[in-house]
């Protein structure tokens, strides 16, 4: 049984890609949240008709507590030619499970890179680059992480683009790193919805250095405030709200869930907000900060 946790979703999914390439036999994938007690015996214990190994991947089991907490007892009965691996976001180091988990099972721990681990950064973002046929310096991969920041995801995306381009000098980087206003403000509001205030500050001191804070806010409320859209179109679908509100299906199912009373503290939240940016001495990043880590925390 292997278990793969942190917030770093970016080393996770390679990880997970590299293991179903490399096996040899059935792979099922499934979400914590979609599992009932019914499936556990066939996850655990079922048999492929095609093939004598199988490769079971659970991500965020432990969004399932009731399955969660069951865990030591039906990790006991999985059948041999079964392979688990468990991909967790968050596992709470004080209960039973983690420890059950460090005894048997092979944990790798991928945490969120920050600036301390920039010499790993530096050469994982040449390793990539040379993957892709590209041969990127030293100095200008450097270039490009002060550009975008330790964001795995956004890196490896400018690293696509200047493949494409077949060139390699700041103004190239310069264009193929510029993320869009509006998708900035979308993955800053998806991180605070998620609770993920760590991830959400790191992102955020690389936000710091290209983007308009007045902007970046106005397109933060702009999201909330359409809060009452989402509720004028309860016959609607998410992925179909989505489309006509131009926001991601994520944002507007994790609106949509919560209560009127949370819908008008965010609402007001952003109100405080905007008036001590226009009528106060206020640094209008702490704000923007201010906002975000609030509203992860409720």
């Amino acid at each position: 049984m292997l278990v793969l946790h942190g917030e770093n979703s970016y080393e996770k999914d390679q990880a997970i890609k590299k293991l179903t390439k490399n096996f040899d036999g059935e792979v099922a994938i499934k979400y914590g949240d979609e599992i009932s007690i019914s499936d556990l015996p066939d996850l655990f214990m079922g048999q492929s008709l095609f093939s004598t190994q199988r490769l079971v991947i659970i991500k965020n089991l432990s969004d399932n507590k009731s399955l969660w907490d069951r865990l030591e007892e039906w990790a006991q009965r999985l059948s041999d030619g079964n392979h688990l691996v468990l991909s967790e976001s968050k596992i709470d180091k004080r209960s039973l499970v983690w420890k059950y988990l460090q005894k048997y099972a092979k944990v790798q721990e991928l945490p969120l890179l920050t600036s301390k681990d920039k010499t790993y950064v530096t050469s994982w973002l040449k390793e990539c680059a040379n993957s892709k046929g590209l041969l990127l310096e030293t100095k200008y991969a450097n270039y490009l992480i002060n550009r975008i920041g330790f964001n795995q995801w956004y890196l490896a995306s400018a690293v696509d683009k200047l493949a494409l381009a077949a060139i390699v000098d700041e103004h190239t980087i310069d264009k193929v790193s510029d993320i869009s206003n509006k998708e900035v403000a979308f993955n800053l509001l998806e991180m605070s919805l998620m609770g993920k205030t760590k991830q959400l500050r790191i992102v955020l001191d690389s936000v710091k250095k290209t983007e308009d804070p007045y902007r970046v806010m106005g397109l933060i409320s702009s999201q909330i405030i359409q809060l009452s859209a989402v509720d004028a179109q309860k016959n609607m679908s998410t992925t179909e709200i989505a489309q006509e509100l131009n926001m991601k299906p994520f944002i507007v199912g994790k609106l949509s869930k919560l209560t009127s009373y949370y819908r008008r503290e965010y609402i007001s939240l952003i109100a405080k907000v905007d008036l001590c940016i226009k009528t106060k001495n206020t640094r209008p990043w702490e704000m923007v900060e201010y906002l975000l880590i609030q509203i992860a925390l409720k």
